[in-house]
């Protein structure tokens, strides 16, 4: 029973990582992914957001 506990807990902590997007842009730090996004919901149509984003030279993608 503890062996499969600690595998289990181990494969979680694994795989935990695993699947994770985020938003990131070159010379870019946090403060300008907010200041871009705060701009983009206001100027972005209702479900227009992420082309907003990706106009101001965000690329979303998987984090390695």
């Amino acid at each position: 029973m503890a062996l499969r506990t600690i595998i289990v807990v181990l494969l979680t902590a694994a795989l935990a990582g695993c699947g994770v997007y985020h938003w990131r842009k070159t010379g870019a730090d946090d403060a300008a992914f907010q200041r871009d996004s705060a701009d983009c919901e206001q100027q972005a149509a209702a479900g227009q957001w992420k082309d907003c984003m990706t106009g101001k030279g965000w690329i979303y993608d998987k984090r390695l």
